[in-house]
């Protein structure tokens, strides 16, 4: 016997709700979980402008707020119902829905600033009838003395060692790597970071050609590069990093020159990213990690970044999650689901560490009576395991 999960997440790459529906099984002999289908559900017109614009809004500051909480519960729905029809799917299939408690919460997205500690949970699960699973924003966020167990999926996918970046809304680094402890870091902003680069009204983009070009060149400037590695050592030492791409921004911002364009900007934040990157993985060489590196998250479809990657690190075996069958821009959503499955299945199998901190918290928001019925048999041990 199998079930579905669905899962479901909005951060900062797209305005709009990726979903992935992911497929589990019951024994430890049958194959490991399987991605199905990936779909993408665009916020409406007036939701994006509005978002654009309240990044530096405290919290349900506007009158929008409201209509805001509306349209994207009525996204996330609409992104549930299209993706189970595009599967050829029943709604009573899928066992649960997998999201965030607090929307964009891990991806630190200036974008959804406005509306943080707001989740869409509870109303997802009226509105479909599904069970949702509203899961803590660090269960996906990996342990630096625990084995990440959304990550240790893609481990055990990998025949040999493997490193796994994940280019989110935050850079994170995970490897598995036998004999060695399991190696978690986050590096810092990403996807909050060309998010913000993108949509300065200071810095409108002169087009990705030019700052294509630059990168081919190796035309940085090595003065702002420094600004951004001085911003990241002040900034990451705060506990709030709600806004650091922003602060990071402005203080690059106040010690450019005015001649210096937007490509150059843009062009050195990726600089920026690719350095954190590259120290992480010279400190793993150094403890004798190595293996390819598996890429996921929007970004590893960023095309600039990956060459600035391939350029730093040309020794380095670059591969993405779509090779392993999920799909990069999908890779949130589907952790979501696996980490929901996860969830229900707490303490009834036997396919991660016995250690109940390695398993995802999460609220439980209950569907209909046959949803919830079908949840609460997974967590009472009637499906034992996954695999």
């Amino acid at each position: 016997m199998s079930r579905y999960l669905l899962g479901l997440h909005a951060g900062c790459s797209e305005p709009g709700v990726h979903s992935a529906l992911v497929k589990v099984h019951e024994s430890a002999s049958s194959p490991g979980p399987r991605f199905i289908l990936g779909m993408f559900q665009p916020f409406p017109l007036e939701l994006c402008k509005w978002l654009s614009k309240v990044g530096d809004r405290n919290p349900g500051d506007t009158q929008f707020f409201g209509e805001a909480c509306r349209l994207i519960i009525s996204q996330f729905v609409v992104a549930a119902y299209a993706t189970i029809r595009e599967a050829g799917l029943k709604p009573e299939l899928i066992t649960a829905i997998g999201c965030d408690t607090a929307l964009g919460s891990l991806e630190e997205s200036r974008r959804m600033r406005a509306l943080a500690g707001w989740g869409p949970g509870m109303d997802i699960s009226k509105g479909t009838g599904i069970s949702v699973v509203a899961l803590q924003t660090g269960c996906l966020q990996g342990r630096e003395q625990n084995s990440d167990p959304v990550f240790c999926d893609i481990s055990r996918k990998v025949s040999k060692p493997c490193i796994h970046i994940h280019l989110g809304g935050t850079v994170r680094l995970f490897a598995e790597i036998p004999g060695h402890k399991p190696f978690y870091a986050n590096l810092g902003p990403c996807g909050s970071l060309f998010e913000v680069l993108y949509s300065s009204k200071k810095h409108l983009l002169n087009g990705a050609e030019n700052f294509s070009k630059m990168a081919v060149q190796g035309a940085c400037e090595e003065t702002i590069l420094g600004k951004w590695k001085q911003s990241s050592a002040r900034f990451s030492a705060r506990k709030n990093r709600d806004d650091f791409a922003k602060n990071v921004l402005e203080d690059i911002s106040r010690s450019v020159r005015p001649e210096q364009d937007s490509a150059n900007i843009l062009c050195t934040g990726h600089h920026f990213v690719v350095s954190n990157i590259t120290e992480a993985l010279a400190d793993l060489r150094k403890a004798g990690m190595s293996g390819p590196c598996f890429l996921s998250g929007p970004q590893a479809k960023n095309g600039f970044l990956r060459h600035l990657m391939a350029l730093a690190m040309p020794n380095m075996e670059w591969l993405t999650s779509d090779g392993l069958g999920i799909p990069s821009v999908s890779f949130d959503a589907y952790a979501r689901a696996l980490a929901a499955s996860m969830a229900l299945a707490k303490g009834s199998h036997d396919r991660f560490s016995a250690s109940d901190s390695n398993f995802p918290s999460a609220a439980f928001y209950p569907g209909n009576s046959e949803s919830w019925a079908s949840c609460l048999r997974w967590m009472n041990g009637d499906s034992r395991k996954i695999a």
